[in-house]
């Protein structure tokens, strides 16, 4: 079984000392800029501070295309490392049998980011059951369209969590540091939706009195409601 490609520490290493120096010649650069009134001294400064501050630029993209193209190199490795799996697991004789690597890694990815998000969410509820329902079955319905955008597989994981938690107003900071969040305790049951389908937002708390109460705004107190009658039209004909 492979592993996953070594980090390059030497690269990063020497890629970081290199902006630095930089940074420091752009400054100083700088600083002389803003020493000087003189018009050819301003105009000879001007070109060696746009230099300097272009190799900074230069060299930062650099550092930040090498960390991309290391993610790539390991998503690329965990997907091998599946394929050999399913090959080991799979029936001898049938290979007709054997699963498309790129949907394993996806199960993956989604497993991942379930489990992230449901740390968050369970820190968040702090025990409160209904909110911490209402948060996944919310979460889960924004999944079933994140899985369809073409770029899925390919973003950061990281950034996956804290897009998924800025859509569920979560706490930042919680989906930054999700990895020392521990593991819930609560695991809500799926969402069933109707047979036309349910509002995405919480039902008011009006409605939820109404429920209760078996009451409808429609009608008088004792008056049952009417059950031929869509329950939205009931609801807005108060």
């Amino acid at each position: 079984m492979s592993e996953h490609p070594p980090i390059i520490e030497a690269a990063d290493a020497f890629l970081g000392r290199v902006a630095a120096m930089d940074l420091q010649a752009a400054e100083h650069v700088h600083a002389c800029l803003l020493d000087t009134i003189k018009p050819t001294e301003v105009a000879e400064l001007s070109r060696a501070y746009a230099r300097a501050s272009r190799c900074l630029r230069q060299t930062l993209a650099l550092h930040a295309r090498l960390k991309i193209d290391r993610e790539r190199a390991a998503r690329e490795a965990e997907r091998h490392v599946a394929q050999m799996a399913r090959d080991a697991a799979a029936p001898a004789g049938r290979p007709d049998l054997k699963l498309d690597p790129d949907q394993i890694y996806f199960d993956m990815r989604v497993e991942d980011l379930r489990d992230a998000v449901g740390r968050v969410v369970s820190k968040v509820a702090d025990g409160d059951l209904g909110r911490h329902t209402r948060l996944v079955h919310r979460f889960e319905r924004e999944l079933d369209d994140w899985v369809e955008e073409p770029d899925f597989l390919d973003a950061p994981l990281d950034l996956l969590i804290r897009n998924a938690c800025e859509t569920l107003d979560l706490p930042e900071t919680l989906a930054r540091t999700w990895r020392d969040l521990p593991q819930p305790t609560f695991y809500p049951e799926d969402e069933v939706l109707g047979a036309v389908g349910e509002d995405d937002d919480d039902p008011e708390p009006g409605v939820q009195a109404e429920a209760s109460t078996g009451t409808d705004p429609a009608h008088g107190p004792g008056e049952p409601p009417d059950p031929d009658m869509d329950p939205t039209l009931r609801r807005s004909s108060g």
